[in-house]
């Protein structure tokens, strides 16, 4: 494409000498001649500049509506996050807990247990590997994280804290007890 815009041009400004000077070249004929050459040259080289200038404004305009649809998109998350954390009930709270109560980002947490297959269906939790472990008298165990959207927005009033030791560990998710038990009794799995 670029040969042929080269070679448009050259013919422009061929014909262009030659419409100019046509006395020198053997009159009125050759004149026609170049002066048609010069119009549809012209026209390709117009017709190249406006497709030029239609490509630039567009691409502009597209990128405008990237950054708009990602700014909507952005806003939309948000929402759904600040949405997400006021509808949290007492056992999804008590989960979320166990990561500041520890001062830890991941946790060895149940999957099996409906409350953390739920926060993470949600997409409060995230895994942080792609495997797990299968405890035979538990289930399957990951390890998971908070979201960072939600872990940016989550705050600890959210949560239920601050709280006591004891009311803390009244209220803990019932996997802990299961998980804390068989690591007891069984051994060789890494604590929480």
């Amino acid at each position: 494409m670029v040969q042929g815009k080269f070679f448009a041009g050259a013919l422009v400004f061929a014909s262009l000498f030659f419409i100019i000077l046509p006395e020198k070249i053997g009159g009125v004929e050759k004149m026609s001649v170049f002066s048609i050459a010069f119009l549809l040259a012209s026209g390709f080289l117009l017709a190249s500049f406006c497709v030029w200038i239609k490509n630039k404004v567009g691409d502009r305009i597209n990128a405008r509506t990237v950054e708009k649809n990602a700014q909507i998109a952005k806003e939309k998350r948000i929402a759904y996050v600040e949405n997400e954390i006021a509808s949290l009930d007492e056992h999804e709270k008590a989960n979320l807990r166990e990561f500041r109560m520890r001062r830890q980002r991941t946790l060895r947490m149940l999957l099996d247990d409906p409350v953390v297959s739920g926060l993470r269906f949600r997409g409060v939790l995230e895994g942080v590997l792609a495997n797990g472990n299968f405890i035979p008298s538990l289930g399957n165990v990951f390890n998971l994280s908070i979201s960072p959207d939600f872990d940016e927005r989550l705050d600890d009033k959210s949560i239920g804290l601050p709280m006591s030791d004891e009311e803390f560990a009244s209220r803990r998710p019932q996997w802990v007890w299961k998980y804390e038990d068989c690591i007891q009794r069984w051994g060789g799995f890494k604590s929480m």
